[in-house]
């Protein structure tokens, strides 16, 4: 998040000109070519796009055709933290003693900015009561996270850069109650529910007298979006701004800082020297692969990559164990380019969390049931799973029934009686009276 640092002074009807203004400054003074935020708010809760296709609909932008859905656009906000961020701004200075904003005003439009796109991309902010990790890591320009440290999903511009940006914006309550009314937006359907497909999709690279091609597939069926690089560099999504080309000073722009490159694959293409290409493939419900990597020496050909298989041995699928018991884990794993890769299998349990890695070692797990996972990586990236349930403990009780008691009362010569029957309930109980025990049932008397 963001300030401009611009007037505080403005109405509701001046907001659209001040972006305008914005936009002459990032994109023709300073070199951008464009607003390097993603999405500017106002005091008055008015959203403006800002680096053009942040809106899946804005222009002539297809979302099929352009980007999966959940992913957004890189913008120019923050150095070195724009991969794979979104950066939000709100109009005006927050760090004036004298008339600042008012943070309060801009907390509203900035979570509904934050659940609209977070929801898209199938990303929580906050799970189990902790505040969720963003990937990306802090420099220790700020207080709040120490060198090393990692950036929550929900940070400011002073937490990555020295800066004073975004003010009284970047304190403690504010950013408390954006978490909180994020999180809430989160149950609205105005924001859309989680993705119920969480599985990505798996793409291949074949090579033949340096042509390459790629493929992806989805479970779901649906069609997915590949990128690429040929210099083996990181994978991330950029369009060209339909602007010239890399190196070639922009038309009316006196500064140029930088070209984008356009990653989408399109067609098969050739190598004109020895190339590592990196590739990962985004489906639909914006449910990303890992990256991977291949070398393609010049002329090469390479064939495509088979996924890994791996299997549980030991425990066997349903098995039950006293508590405190030592669990055998045993598995195996192999790849048809790659060879034996027992040794890297990764073992996991929904309960437990990671448990073990190899084709064999011994677990004390703590009683319940827990889903076991075993998963392998091959040398490319490829990745396979599968899983097997065990329980540990004593099997829960079974429920109690509710007792139902009838109670038939009468005299006899002045004697009081009373005649208890009752259905349900469990096989041993105690009969009190007015307080005290008076008779015992117990199983089989």
């Amino acid at each position: 998040m963001h300030h401009t640092a611009g007037t505080n002074t403005y109405t509701a009807e001046q907001s659209a000109g001040v972006v305008h203004s914005i936009w002459q400054y990032h994109a023709v003074e300073r070199g951008f070519g464009d607003i390097g935020y993603n999405f500017l708010v106002d005091k008055y809760g008015q959203m403006f796009e800002g680096r053009r296709h942040s809106l899946p609909e804005s222009g002539s932008f297809s979302v099929a055709a352009e980007v999966p859905t959940g992913w957004s656009i890189e913008a120019g906000h923050a150095t070195g933290y724009n991969k794979g961020g979104l950066g939000i701004s709100a109009m005006g200075d927050y760090t004036k003693s004298v008339r600042s904003a008012d943070p309060g005003l801009v907390v509203e439009p900035i979570a509904q900015l934050i659940a609209w796109k977070f929801n898209l991309a199938n990303l929580d902010v906050v799970l189990d009561g902790a505040r969720v990790p963003s990937g990306f890591i802090s420099p220790g320009t700020s207080s709040t996270y120490p060198v090393g440290a990692d950036l929550p999903r929900i940070f400011v511009h002073k937490d990555v850069a020295a800066t004073l940006c975004p003010g009284s914006i970047a304190g403690s309550a504010v950013i408390d109650q954006l978490y909180a009314r994020v999180v809430d937006l989160y149950d609205d359907e105005t924001y859309l529910p989680q993705a119920a497909d969480t599985t990505p999709p798996e793409v291949t690279l074949a090579a033949a007298d340096g042509t390459v091609a790629l493929t992806a597939s989805d479970n779901s069926g649906a069609s997915s979006a590949i990128f690429h690089t040929t210099d083996g560099s990181k994978v991330f999504y950029s369009p060209d701004w339909h602007v010239t080309a890399c190196g070639v000073a922009l038309v009316g722009v006196t500064n140029p800082r930088s070209c984008v490159v356009d990653t989408r694959y399109t067609v098969p293409f050739s190598l004109l020297a020895p190339s590592t290409v990196s590739y990962l493939a985004v489906d639909g419900a914006a449910n990303t692969s890992a990256q991977q990597s291949a070398y393609i020496p010049l002329g090469g050909t390479v064939e495509p990559n088979t996924a890994p298989t791996v299997t549980i041995t030991s425990p066997v699928n349903g098995a039950e164990f006293e508590a405190g018991a030592t669990i055998e884990f045993a598995g195996s794993a192999s790849d048809p380019e790659d060879g034996d890769l027992t040794a890297r299998i990764a073992w996991t349990s929904d309960l437990d969390g990671p448990i073990g890695t190899g084709g064999t070692f011994t677990k004390l797990l703590t009683d319940g049931t827990h889903t076991i996972t075993a998963t392998v990586t091959d040398n490319l990236g490829a990745s396979a799973s599968t899983t097997a349930t065990v329980s540990v403990g004593e099997p829960a009780p079974a429920p109690i029934e509710d007792i139902a008691l009838e109670v038939h009362a009468y005299k006899i010569k002045a004697t009081k009686y009373a005649d208890l029957t009752w259905s349900g309930g469990a096989p041993d109980f105690t009969i009190y009276r007015n307080g005290t025990a008076v008779a015992t049932k117990v199983s089989g008397s």
